[in-house]
């Protein structure tokens, strides 16, 4: 599977767009072989409910942002952050093994994971 979210395709007073948005509600998903790549901001954006587990194998994830829409770009290759409506406790599961990462040079990282309103995402990189 490829997506792909290419430049000039919004609108540029918009924030820009992930390739892949996964966002809230129960997610119990692994990606494998795939392929997120933006031209505006992370390839995958998502927010993690304290039930959610993620898990990629073996992906691709690159961020070509240019700054085009604002600092979105500087979200690396993937940001995934807590859920915003939980305030403390376990925050959900991100799992990434044997992936690649492509940021621009002044990124925050190649993957910003957040932790909000003291909530802790367990995350693990694995061979990458």
């Amino acid at each position: 599977m490829k997506t792909t979210h290419p430049t000039g395709a919004t609108n540029i007073v918009d924030k820009g767009a992930y390739a892949a948005h996964l966002d809230y509600g129960s997610q119990h998903t692994v990606f494998e072989d795939c392929e997120f790549i933006s031209y505006q901001t992370a390839g995958v954006g998502m927010g993690l409910t304290a039930d959610s587990s993620v898990e990629f194998r073996k992906c691709t994830f690159a961020n070509k942002g240019d700054g085009t829409f604002g600092t979105y770009w500087q979200l690396g290759s993937i940001y995934a952050h807590t859920d915003p409506l939980q305030y403390t406790g376990f925050g959900g599961t991100l799992r990434i093994v044997d992936s690649v990462f492509e940021a621009p040079d002044g990124a925050y990282a190649n993957v910003v994971a957040q932790n909000l309103n003291n909530t802790t995402m367990n995350y693990e990189r694995v061979g990458c």
